[in-house]
């Protein structure tokens, strides 16, 4: 299994955790046996998004539409004062870059100025972590997702064609004017066009310099995609602290958000809406909450779908979890959890689960048998369509070759040789070939030659010849390969003659 954590400026990456066996879940469904368990359904958060916002079906937004969707990610409620005042805040600048000396500067300096004026009337303080677009606004503390969503908005008031650009751990705009793209690198007052030497505005004459390679990776996305890395830096903290209460919601809400974009930013969206709900999952699983924990697996899939990223997840939480009753010999439980399981597990997965079910029946079904018990039932179990396939035919055999050595045992014990040395070669016509059995048939033989021997001899040493070769007679009956006894009856012959 796979557990993730997205990191701030929408970056995530795949931290892996090794789970030998996880219980398996059970889900309270109509008409089902799952109804016999009772799950603390309350306490799991909801599946359906913390808000939908009606903007239409266009990728593109207008820069109130971006200051809104920024402000509800960042779970700012309407009509607050803290909300009230953040439009105040965001109207107060529209109106500046809309003035008629701001709008008759040429397009590229008001681009540059718009940068400017943020820097002047709003923004003075970056941190990282700092997302929230009402603390931007309100407190002029930022990050690069909060201050390339506010220069994103006024530039378009500001009639500039822009863009919102992101990078493995960075945002940052971009600017189209007179057919070339300028980056707009908004958490620095000197980031218009960077990479280029510029007056810092400092004493010393020092300039600002954005090295290139802090853009590698760079991904033109929509505006849609760009708001919503809002919730995403949101969702990075919200998993490391465990509040998938507001997570999962936030979540839901910025896949909604982005709708049915086809792209391979919006496609992350939905991976990343995954990465939330099937790390809940896990912490179920780690706080041995697992029913509640595969519960939660079917409603979320019922409500959202499955997707290649649950389809993994779930194939591992079902597999582990019959592989754990399977373990402790629940054979029932194992094959109800697959029966209602199979049709959402990965063809592979469904197969290797039949087989080990099929397998654990053999073994804990023939443990508390007799040998003529089990060899009876593993008969019938080679029937089975499973058992053609080469590792299931194999276990047959070898429990087949363990029941009838227990079988012939006895036997041996009570030095029926002759009868045990019978019944290994019955064994041998079976299973085919074993060494073990073909050793122990052979050593059975030839104690029973052994013993017939000594009664010979017995016989030939008290004058009984006649009796003596009744018995060889049989003897070599039963074992005509037998040399001991074919040795006896030549000496016995020439006694006679």
């Amino acid at each position: 299994m796979v557990k993730n954590y997205f990191l701030n400026h929408f970056f995530y990456k795949y931290k892996k955790s090794c789970y030998l066996i996880l219980f398996f879940a059970i889900f309270l469904v109509q008409n089902s046996f799952f109804y016999s368990f009772s799950l603390d359904v309350e306490t799991l958060p909801s599946l359906e998004p913390a808000f939908l916002l009606d903007f239409g079906e266009n990728a593109t937004l207008a820069p109130e539409q971006i200051i809104t969707a920024s402000l509800k990610f960042s779970s700012c409620q309407e009509n607050t004062t803290e909300w009230n005042n953040s439009m105040q805040v965001f109207n107060e600048l529209c109106q500046q870059v809309s003035t008629k000396n701001f709008m008759s500067l040429p397009e590229e300096e008001r681009a540059e100025a718009v940068l400017s004026l943020l820097y002047k009337s709003v923004l003075t303080k970056y941190s990282e972590k700092e997302t929230s677009m009402q603390v931007a606004l309100s407190k002029g503390i930022y990050n690069c997702v909060s201050s390339s969503l506010l220069y994103m908005a006024l530039a378009k008031k500001a009639k500039i064609e822009v863009f919102g650009q992101k990078t493995l751990n960075h945002a940052f705009c971009s600017v189209l004017i007179n057919g070339k793209m300028i980056d707009v690198e908004t958490t620095n007052p000197y980031g218009f066009n960077p990479g280029t030497k510029k007056d810092s505005g400092f004493d010393d004459g020092s300039y600002t310099i954005v090295p290139k390679h802090y853009y590698s990776g760079r991904q033109q996305v929509s505006d849609r995609v760009f708001v919503s890395l809002v919730a995403a830096n949101f969702n990075s903290i919200q998993l490391k602290t465990g509040d998938y209460k507001t997570a999962v919601p936030l979540a839901a809400a910025r896949y909604v958000f982005v709708g049915n974009e086809n792209s391979p930013a919006a496609k992350l969206v939905r991976q990343e809406f995954d990465i939330v709900c099937t790390n809940y999952l896990l912490d179920l699983m780690e706080s041995n909450q697992e029913n509640l924990a595969l519960h939660w697996a079917y409603l979320a899939i019922s409500r959202w779908g499955i997707t290649d990223f649950w389809q993994s997840n779930l194939d591992s939480s079902v597999y582990n979890a019959i592989v754990r009753k399977l373990n402790i010999g629940n054979l029932e439980d194992a094959q109800n959890f697959f029966s209602f399981w199979q049709n959402y597990l990965s063809e592979k997965n469904k197969n290797t689960l039949a087989q080990h079910i099929f397998i654990s029946t053999l073994d804990w079904k023939t443990q508390n048998m007799t040998p003529e018990e089990a060899l009876a039932f593993l008969n019938d179990a080679e029937k089975n369509p499973l058992a053609a396939q080469q590792n299931i035919s194999n276990k047959i055999r070898s429990l087949k070759e363990y029941y009838w050595q227990l079988k012939i045992m006895p036997l041996a014990d009570k030095q029926k040789y002759l009868e045990a040395g019978i019944l290994a070669q019955k064994a041998l016509e079976d299973i085919g070939k074993s060494s073990s059995i073909a050793r122990f048939k052979e050593q059975c033989f030839n104690n029973h030659g052994i013993l017939i021997h000594n009664q010979f001899a017995t016989l030939v040493n008290q004058g009984k010849y006649d009796e003596a070769y009744s018995l060889l007679e049989q003897g070599l009956k039963d074992l005509p390969n037998n040399s001991l006894l074919i040795s006896d009856m030549n000496k016995l012959k020439k006694m006679m003659n």
